[in-house]
């Protein structure tokens, strides 16, 4: 069989054939190699490609007896978000604190994708830190976006949503602290989903914000995501915010625009059938925010997509109603005021003496303090340390820090009277189009993803037509939102937009 043919198979599938050995790992792996050869320095979606281990790690799957073949991601080539702890392969966060740090261990997350036989490609660019909405690093280079080399794929997870979007890889896996992986899925055109705080383990994950970063999964569909999603997933005893998940959700999401599909590999005895696609989403409710329709800076564009997904929803069974969010006005700035007193905290260690690469900088021991953090810090990282330590500060702590979670705690009532009589809330991603390159990513960008990150809630961004658009659940409800994805995407097939 072709390559290209083999390529347009979902994920279950491309990895059953190669457990059966009708295609090698060490071929597929070698075709994305050579992809990210002559695409990436266009695109400069990855920090890092481990192009040696990764060849090693496909001959070592092709070297085991086919009867024991295992693993949901067998043979599939990823790319994982350069702040997610990789074993003996550089992990930089895009800082230059880390430029030389090679991890003696993995991320929670990347150790269970190599249990299941995933082959990891490279480290992906980001924001340094995941403290931005551009991927425009000032060590590392700035991503571009395939769809639109003029504009940027967003961030902080842009280079993972570049690599999937032009073709490097097959799945990336990126982090969400308030918006990082659904924003660059929707400028690139893909599917991203943010699950349910402690839903996947932080251990191993380089910290901005802990009380909202999360790792998230980039898709080419829902059901590459929600098969990801099962594999990273789970309670981790070394993550005390942890907590056991519900069930693999590979098996929700559903099935395609067949009656029943069968999933390959590991899942081979389970079987979907059930309701024709036209009643599929009969009983679920679904309500429309419309503070975030009505907000001045979203484009005509991203507006259409949400009406269009509503009335979509509608023909396939759903019942939909606008519902109020009015803590709206507090979400962007509540964000990035607790957010920045987390980073500030977090950040804290870096010194480039007890933690992080010392930059040579000479002369008394303030001078020294001084220099390093000048100099391995980026100035949006600055920033954002500045202004949390002046919340943090005695004189402002009570004024500041404690009103903000305050207010954080009305957002969370908020959301949760609006999902108390819905199942799914539906509202934009982005603005509109990406920003350019050359421009700057105001803050309001992230007005409609924050919330999901301040509460805790899972949410996903979906491709609609040129533009994309969000749901958001129930806590640990991710199948209800990868069955309604499934579904748009089982009718609407071949409409998916792509880079390259």
């Amino acid at each position: 069989m072709d390559m290209n043919n083999y390529l347009q198979m979902d994920i279950p599938e491309l990895s059953g054939a190669m457990r059966r050995g009708e295609l090698s790992v060490l071929e597929l792996t070698a075709h994305f190699l050579n992809v990210i050869e002559k695409e990436d320095p266009e695109i400069h979606a990855f920090i890092t490609v481990d192009r040696e281990g990764a060849l090693r790690r496909a001959r070592e799957l092709d070297g085991q007896p086919v009867s024991e073949r295992r693993g949901r991601l067998y043979g599939i080539p990823v790319s994982v978000k350069d702040n997610l702890l990789t074993r003996g392969l550089r992990t930089t966060a895009g800082s230059a604190f880390l430029r030389d740090y090679v991890p003696a261990t993995d991320a929670e997350a990347v150790k269970r994708l190599r249990e299941e036989g995933a082959v990891i490609l490279g480290k992906t660019n980001l924001d340094e830190f995941g403290m931005g909405s551009k991927t425009e690093n000032p060590v590392y280079g700035s991503t571009v976006n395939p769809v639109d080399p003029e504009r940027s794929p967003g961030g902080s997870s842009g280079g993972a949503a570049a690599a999937l979007a032009s073709g490097m890889c097959l799945l990336s896996f990126g982090t969400d602290t308030g918006g990082s992986v659904r924003q660059p899925a929707a400028y690139c055109g893909m599917f991203g989903i943010k699950p349910t705080y402690g839903a996947v383990s932080r251990n191993g994950l380089v910290a901005y914000a802990s009380s909202m970063d999360t790792v998230g999964v980039i898709a080419r569909n829902a059901a590459d995501a929600a098969l990801a999603l099962s594999v990273i997933a789970g309670e981790d005893p070394k993550d005390s915010t942890s907590v056991p998940v519900p069930a693999d959700y590979a098996l929700m999401t559903v099935p395609g625009n067949h009656g029943e599909k069968t999933i390959p590999g590991d899942h081979a005895d389970m079987t979907f059938s059930g309701k024709a696609l036209k009643d599929s989403l009969q009983g679920v409710s679904v309500g429309v925010l419309e503070e975030f329709l009505s907000a001045d800076l979203l484009s005509d564009e991203s507006r259409a997509a949400v009406s269009s997904f509503a009335a979509f929803l509608t023909e396939y069974g759903a019942s939909v109603t606008y519902v109020h969010l009015p803590e709206t006005e507090l979400l962007v700035p509540v964000y990035y005021m607790l957010a920045s007193c987390e980073a500030s905290s977090n950040l804290g260690r870096y010194d480039g003496i007890r933690y992080g690469t010392d930059l040579g900088t000479q002369g008394p021991l303030s001078d020294v303090y001084l220099g390093n953090r000048t100099a391995g810090f980026s100035s949006e990282v600055r920033r954002r340390i500045l202004a949390g330590t002046y919340i943090l500060s005695e004189e402002h702590y009570t004024e500041l820090y404690l009103r903000a979670e305050r207010a954080r705690a009305r957002i969370r009532r908020a959301y949760r009277k609006a999902l108390s009589s819905c199942d799914i809330l539906l509202c934009p991603v982005v603005r509109g189009k990406a920003p350019f390159l050359s421009g700057k990513a105001p803050y309001d960008d992230d007005l409609f993803t924050v919330g999901a990150n301040l509460t805790g809630l899972p949410a996903c961004a979906v491709p609609v037509g040129p533009s994309s658009v969000q749901l958001v659940g129930r806590p640990m409800a991710e199948g209800t939102l990868l069955s309604a994805a499934g579904v748009y995407e089982a009718v609407n097939a071949g409409e998916r937009r792509t880079g390259k």
